[in-house]
């Protein structure tokens, strides 16, 4: 059931809908109103005022009009009153009747009247007789009316003033006709038209001069407003343009105390934004560059669930064409790209205000992995993407996880010959030659177990120290080859060395030890690889590369060789052509060798073919110009020992 509307509530519901549109109207107009509301009811006033002081000053007039005439006519109708002379009262009342505002003269004696003329506009006074009225006023009268001069309203008791009746229509005014006691009443009416006029004439003229003055205030009052109001408006003015015209000024035109602080916090205000404006514009052109230089991707999709930007990165990793391209869209094209085991992407799932992380293997291009990392916007972005290429990192933990799995068969190998052999010795009896036997494998696999260490630790330390542990000096190339072939090669043996080094060779800046023990590691591979024997030859000579000049050594021999296939995994760690293992080494020789080659500046390159032999060949930067030559060269010699060590597959 509604509820019933009272009366006066739509009085309040008036006033609001008066309040909403007085303040939709600007400031110039609001005090206009407000002023004109303020004037409104002083101007009714005073005209009011007005109108009552006319009205009270007229009757006034007519009051002491009619006592004038009643003061005269009680004077001179006191004899004939007495004499009963009616002819001479009537010609008396007529006389006094041609009065322009009389309208009723009457003179009573006994409770009868003596003479009654009636005026008006239209027909002359004439006389009316014989109506019996009372002799003295009625006591109403008395009591209502007011007293003239010092007259005593008592009915019956003389007194020499007289009574003016309350009325608006007329005035009318009581006079005792006196002699030794009051011998009758006068009573004169005029009328009150004058009074009536007079009032209209004071509201007509009244209401005119309220009208011109409110007019005249109200145009002052505008004039002075628009002139106050000017450097406001031309500060609102300055603040809508201050978005596009950040950094100017208004100038100081004077003003008020409240427009000159206006005036100056608005220029504070456009001289802010204007560095704000320029900080975030360098801050905004900081970021665009880094976006779009960054390899990384960025992405931001807005709250339609399109693409709103992307940087070129993003787009290349991703395979978005065009900004404006839906989510949906952007997912299903990764989808087809991805490996059965990657994660599922549903933009549904990404609505939880939550971060959600995602590694992507894609199987086109193969072995590339992205991580997405997918945040909650702000505003009218829905969500960031951030995508890095995560692909050398994932290979890196996959070649780790090959490589600790190789390393632990590796060593595995020799530990469990070790074992199993000291394990024999100990619980079996054993003859003294088979026991020898068993020595000699335990020690051939102990010193494979060490040199295996020994090459995992020079390795890994290689690798991390990224040759700052190098002692590096500027020295020729020729004593390095010819020390290594005379730690390798034994004279009178199956295998012999020839050394084929120009003469205008430059020098190369190189840790002598270092290098020592890469000849000595592919000299000794040349040997191992060859159980035929025959002469390996080592060269030098200058060969450019990509327009750097440098220094080529190769070595070359006859031996086995390797396969296409095996040539492809000659660097891997732990991959050996022998799989057989009848010729020792542990198969990192050859990835010491590259990193070493490598933190010099330099390149390795191999050639084999299976039962022809191979030929492995280094480059090296030449030793700048303004670098000094070492006074002397520290070429530490390359123990057979260590060529022992240092197998590596050929």
């Amino acid at each position: 059931m509604s509820k019933e509307t009272k009366p006066g509530s739509s009085t309040p519901a008036l006033w609001r809908r008066l309040l909403a549109q007085h303040n939709r109207l600007g400031l110039q107009a609001q005090l206009l109103w407000t002023m004109g509301l303020l004037m409104l009811p002083v101007c009714i006033g005073l005209t009011a005022w007005s109108v009552h002081d006319a009205g009270l000053h007229e009757r006034s007039r007519v009051e002491a009009q009619a006592q004038a005439l009643a003061r005269s006519l009680s004077g001179a109708a006191a004899t004939p009153v007495l004499t009963g002379e009616l002819a001479q009262l009537e010609g008396l009342l007529l006389q006094i009747a041609e009065f322009p505002e009389a309208r009723r003269l009457t003179i009573a004696h006994e409770g009868k009247v003596l003479s009654d003329v009636m005026a008006s506009a239209t027909e002359r006074p004439k006389a009316l007789f014989g109506q019996r009225i009372d002799t003295a006023p009625d006591p109403a009268i008395a009591r209502n009316g007011r007293v003239v001069r010092d007259s005593r309203p008592s009915y019956g008791s003389p007194f020499d003033g007289g009574l003016i009746e309350n009325r608006t229509d007329a005035v009318v005014v009581w006079t005792p006709i006196l002699g030794a006691q009051v011998i009758g009443w006068i009573r004169v009416e005029l009328s009150a038209d004058g009074i009536v006029a007079d009032q209209r004439a004071a509201l007509f003229y009244g209401g005119l001069v309220s009208v011109v003055v409110m007019a005249t205030a109200l145009l002052l009052l505008n004039i002075l407003l628009r002139r106050s109001l000017s450097p406001l408006r031309r500060a609102a003015r300055f603040a809508a343009r201050l978005p596009r015209a950040v950094g100017s000024t208004l100038d100081d035109e004077g003003g008020s105390q409240e427009t000159r602080e206006l005036r100056q916090a608005l220029n504070f205000a456009s001289v802010h934004l204007h560095h704000q404006y320029q900080r975030q514009h360098e801050h905004v052109a900081q970021l665009d560059t880094i976006t779009e230089l960054s390899s990384d991707g960025f992405a931001v999709i807005d709250n339609a669930g399109q693409l709103a930007y992307a940087n070129p990165a993003f787009r290349l990793m991703t395979g978005c064409a065009f900004q404006g391209e839906s989510l949906n869209n952007l997912l299903a094209g990764l989808r087809e790209r991805l490996t059965p085991a990657a994660p599922v992407l549903q933009a549904e799932a990404w609505l939880d205000g939550k971060a959600h992380e995602y590694t992507l293997p894609f199987s086109a291009p193969a072995d590339m992995v992205l991580h997405l990392t997918v945040r909650p916007g702000v505003g009218q972005y829905r969500q960031l993407l951030y995508v890095r290429d995560v692909s050398r990192e994932a290979a890196i933990d996959r070649m780790k996880s090959e490589f600790l799995a190789t390393a632990a068969h590796e060593l595995r190998t020799p530990m469990v010959s070790i074992f199993g052999y000291t394990e024999l010795m100990i619980k079996r009896p054993v003859r003294e030659d088979q026991r020898k036997e068993m020595l000699e494998v335990v020690h051939r696999q102990t010193q494979r177990l060490i040199e295996l260490v020994n090459d995992l630790l020079d390795l890994a330390r290689i690798e991390a120290r990224q040759g700052a542990d190098f002692k590096r000096q500027v020295q020729p190339v020729q004593p390095l080859i010819k020390e290594a072939v005379e730690a390798i090669i034994v004279p009178g043996g199956k295998h012999s060395a020839r050394i084929e080094a120009a003469a205008d060779l430059p020098l190369v800046s190189v840790d002598g030890q270092q290098m020592g023990r890469v000849l000595n590691n592919l000299i000794s591979n040349a040997v191992k690889y060859w159980p035929e024997g025959g002469e390996i030859v080592v060269a030098a000579k200058p060969s450019p590369h990509q327009g750097v000049a440098g220094v080529s050594l190769s070595v070359r021999d006859g031996g086995m060789g390797m396969s296409p296939q095996q040539l492809a995994r000659a660097f891997e760690r732990f991959f050996r052509a022998d799989q057989a293992c009848h010729i020792p080494g542990t198969g990192l020789g050859l990835s010491l060798v590259k990193e070493i080659v490598q933190l010099h500046g330099g390149t390795i390159h191999m050639d084999s073919a299976l039962n022809e032999g191979t030929t492995v060949s280094i480059w090296l930067p030449v030793a700048r110009e303004d670098v000094p030559i070492a006074p002397a060269v520290n070429s530490a010699p390359a123990l057979a020992s260590t060529a022992e060590a240092d197998p590596v597959t050929s």
